[in-house]
């Protein structure tokens, strides 16, 4: 949730206030070594995350923007006063995400499948990793309630049961400014070795994370 305050603008992630340009600072930007994998490879190395702008088809993520949008309205999500295109929550403000296997999803969300699996993300990936990329079946798209967040997290205790390989890419499925919230990365995270052999060596489910998190807080 972000607000200004005269020049600073405040975000806030559950009870801690944070201001932007020393608490919270602008991703860096990759485009200018794209298509140079040695580059990316470094660049991923040294920052841990690639932000790309424009990656994606723009027609191609607004027609799964309409998909997510029409959902939302089926389920009571939006407000329906307004127009669905400008996706304007319900005065109830609640989130909505969808979890689901590669059939499932292809079916209530083809343009969405299109946009994370298509072949231009997995030629990406395949050059990244020099071989030949793997994607799960299954893919968390949501839409998060004003003032809500998804929680600070580790992915690989979510998702690493297979292999501990794993790299996540977040997409805004439309053009989301910092007021509406955004994506937010504990910059040089990549390097926590103690957080790595403790908690990054956890399963959700094996070791009850969701419970130990509940009972903790």
């Amino acid at each position: 949730m972000n607000t200004r305050r005269g020049a600073a603008m405040k975000s806030k992630m559950g009870q801690v206030e944070l201001t932007w340009g020393s608490d919270v600072v602008e991703l860096k930007e990759s485009n200018d070594v794209l298509g140079d994998v040695e580059a990316l490879r470094a660049r991923l190395r040294e920052d841990g995350y690639l932000l790309v702008r424009n990656f994606h088809d723009r027609e191609r993520v607004l027609k799964a923007r309409g998909e997510f949008l029409a959902a939302l309205q089926t389920m009571g999500r939006l407000d329906p006063q307004a127009p669905v295109e400008e996706g304007v929550i319900h005065p109830d403000n609640k989130s909505g995400m969808w979890g689901g296997g590669a059939e499932e999803l292809v079916e209530r969300f083809p343009a969405f499948i299109d946009v994370v699996s298509g072949e231009r993300t997995m030629r990406f990936f395949d050059e990244l990793f020099g071989e030949k990329a793997l994607t799960y079946d299954y893919k968390w798209p949501r839409a998060i309630a004003n003032g809500a967040n998804t929680g600070a997290h580790y992915d690989i205790v979510y998702m690493g049961r297979g292999t501990k390989d794993v790299y996540t890419m977040w997409t805004p499925f439309g053009d989301i400014p910092p007021e509406q919230g955004t994506l937010a990365l504990l910059l040089g995270s990549q390097h926590f070795e103690a957080v790595k052999r403790s908690y990054g060596r956890m399963d959700v489910d094996r070791d009850n994370v969701a419970l130990r998190r509940i009972r903790s807080s």
